[in-house]
């Protein structure tokens, strides 16, 4: 997987989100769950990455496309505080990034290969939000790109 982060790739990635951001009227009756509200959009840059087959810094590229939405949809249909939920799925995005960039090797990427590093960096950090608190999710996922980075820098040495 080394495809880079394209202008069309981009275009894929983000028109479906935006067209929701003005389809979807905020403040919804019920509020939706701050993990499915600001998980969707890195879940949907994540299959795009995985799909695409992009690098590990277009994949970082594309996450870090999806945040925008991310906190719009925490801020539009989710129930107060959502900063630390922002947080949480931000470090989460960080984690599926470093753990994506540490997960390279000298042979190409699969596609399964990605999506496991994706779900190996964010999965512990939003398991954690969604289980106890968002501030602890935060801390796993610190936790988790500091080890992938930490076995990046000792693989390349």
């Amino acid at each position: 997987m080394n495809r880079s982060f394209s202008p069309l790739i981009a275009a894929i990635e983000v028109a479906p989100l935006l067209a929701l951001a003005f389809i979807l009227p905020a403040g919804l009756d019920d509020a939706v769950a701050p993990l499915v509200s600001g998980g969707l959009p890195l879940a949907w840059a994540a299959a795009v990455a995985v799909v695409a087959g992009l690098s590990p810094w277009g994949t970082a590229a594309a996450l870090a496309s999806a945040m925008p939405f991310s906190s719009y949809a925490l801020a539009a249909f989710s129930p107060v505080p959502t900063l630390p939920w922002l947080f949480a799925i931000a470090t989460a995005a960080a984690a599926a990034s470093a753990s994506t960039l540490a997960a390279t090797t000298a042979r190409a990427s699969t596609r399964l290969r990605t999506a496991t590093a994706i779900a190996v960096g964010a999965g512990p950090g939003l398991a954690l939000a969604f289980l106890s608190y968002q501030w602890g999710g935060v801390s796993i996922s610190v936790l988790v790109v500091a080890a992938s980075l930490l076995a990046r820098d000792r693989r390349s040495r």
